[in-house]
């Protein structure tokens, strides 16, 4: 009997050891497929990661990490993407504020505006060595990353991409970025450069100038003011370029509330928008002979601009570009503006808009019910006595019109068109604006 209940004791124990596995087996193979249906993948691209792991192995069947995959993901502390992914996109792993570390393969071609937005805990990243472009808040608000590996495939590093990086001590920017757009804030790394010189200045791009003090002259050799890059600076009084920069990037100069005056030389072809917002002192400006294009928003709120002369190649002026200059009483323009976009001015009372007759600005000034006047010389004769002057202008413009004087024996004539007596006689007094000539007679009793 005993050996019977034995024999039956050990069936038992047989049979629920059975099912004990194939329980355990059940629950291994559920946590497989969970693990699985984590990653939401379609055509090779990873949609979302809906799982809640501290380390996660991207499967090596992705090649796109979609735009906020890993969203919010707020227990990742690790993520290793395999080499077959090509690209990350747009804020795919936004405010991941837990994960320390990301393995980036070589393979990577591009990565997407704010990928790694807020992750506050990463520490260092290297990025791959197929990288173009560094893109715009990539890494805004990593206040603990310390490291980045910047390869020399980058050309370009975009705006706020490193905005926010509080802790950043090692970021070597190679000679093959071209372009720097980044804004960079107190961190070891920008205060180094800072005490260097106030004037930080990287591969060509002037990055950085809210220390500058007093007058501020740009050496030679810069190609580039990055956008942002003297913003809220009210102690600089002004400014000089030189003509080798050829672009001048968005808001450069916001609120410089001590800036009176500034000429952007004619090797500048491109300007981004609101470069002189609120720069409320300012009076006085000539752009580029270069520029095609008056930027929005480039001198909105200036309270202290009266008057001002595009040059010759400007054939779009854009929104906003003149808002809130509530004193601007007078803007010379040539026949080549083609385009006004909608509140280009606020057009204060008094304006007046001068223009060649018959071109698009008379038929502008008409629809808004502005004051218009076609470009003449002030005066077409004068009478002066030896050692007095006169000033001559066209339109109202002081700053295109090249002048030349007959006799200068007689009449000399300065470039600002101020005409002094030197001697009797009679001279003729040219003044040529927009490739148009203008003359006055002078005689000298």
């Amino acid at each position: 009997m005993k050996k019977i209940k034995k024999i039956l004791f050990l069936v038992i124990l047989c049979f629920c050891a059975i099912h004990i596995n194939q329980a355990l087996a059940n629950v291994s193979e559920t946590k497989e497929e969970q693990v699985e249906q984590d990653f939401v993948i379609e055509n090779g691209v990873l949609v979302k990661y809906n799982g809640t792991a501290e380390h996660v192995v991207i499967p090596n069947t992705v090649t796109t990490i979609g735009r906020a995959a890993f969203d919010s993901c707020r227990n990742l502390k690790t993520v290793v993407i395999p080499d077959s992914v090509i690209e990350v996109k747009t804020l795919a792993f936004h405010l991941c504020d837990s994960m320390i570390s990301i393995q980036i393969p070589d393979s990577v071609k591009k990565i997407g505006d704010g990928a790694f937005e807020l992750c506050r805990s990463l520490e260092e990243v290297k990025l791959p060595n197929q990288l173009k472009i560094v893109e715009k808040n990539l890494f805004y608000g990593c206040r603990n990353l310390k490291k980045v590996e910047v390869p020399d495939s980058v050309v370009l590093i975009e705006k706020y991409s490193f905005f926010g990086c509080d802790s950043l001590e090692i970021l070597d920017i190679p000679k093959s970025v071209k372009r720097i757009d980044g804004n960079f804030t107190e961190s070891p790394w920008f205060q180094e450069k800072q005490e260097e010189n106030p004037l930080v200045i990287i591969n060509g791009n002037v990055v950085n100038g809210e220390k500058c003090v007093g007058e501020v002259t740009i050496p030679k050799g810069v190609r580039r003011i990055s956008s942002d890059a003297f913003k809220f600076n009210r102690n600089i009084t002004a400014i000089t370029i030189p003509n080798t920069v050829t672009a001048i990037g968005e808001g450069a100069f916001i609120s410089c509330t001590y800036l009176t005056q500034i000429e952007i030389p004619n090797s500048v072809k491109h300007m981004g928008m609101n470069i002189f917002e609120r720069c409320t002192r300012l009076k006085k400006v000539k752009l580029s002979e270069k520029l095609e294009v008056i930027p929005e928003g480039i001198f909105w709120d200036c309270k202290n601009l009266k008057q001002i002369t595009l040059p010759k190649s400007v054939k779009k002026i854009k929104q906003l570009a003149f808002d809130n200059c509530d004193k601007l009483q007078d803007i010379v323009m040539s026949s080549n503006v083609k385009e006004c976009a909608s509140y280009s001015f606020m057009y204060p009372e008094g304006i007046v808009l001068h223009a060649p007759k018959g071109s698009y600005i008379e038929k502008l000034a008409k629809e808004e019910k502005v004051a218009f006047e076609s470009l003449a010389i002030n005066k077409k004769s004068i009478s002066l006595k030896v050692n007095k002057t006169a000033s001559l202008h066209v339109g109202t413009d002081t700053t295109f019109t090249t002048w030349k004087s007959s006799n200068s024996g007689v009449a000399k004539v300065s470039k600002t068109g101020k005409v002094t007596a030197k001697k009797k006689g009679t001279a003729t007094i040219t003044g040529t604006l927009y490739g148009k000539k203008y003359t006055c007679k002078v005689v000298v009793k």
